[in-house]
């Protein structure tokens, strides 16, 4: 899986507009801090893949190989 793929996963795991929880919660999964106004700010991007890829950018800037990514993902 490449890290396209993990975002088309990731996006999936969200249903309808993300809530600040879900993203909490997946930044959690992904070994990142997400105080309540980071969520905020990454749920009012709006789109499910936009927030995806936000996360999965913020993943691989604090070191994170796509391994780990698609392993939190998993």
């Amino acid at each position: 899986m490449n890290t396209q793929q993990s975002l088309h996963r990731l996006s999936s795991v969200f249903s309808g507009k993300a809530g600040t929880d879900k993203v909490r919660e997946l930044a959690t999964k992904l070994g990142l801090d997400c105080p309540p106004e980071t969520a905020e700010a990454l749920a009012s991007l709006g789109s499910n893949e936009k927030i995806s890829e936000a996360l999965i950018q913020a993943a691989s800037d604090a070191g994170k190989s796509e391994t780990e990514i698609m392993a939190a993902m998993g």
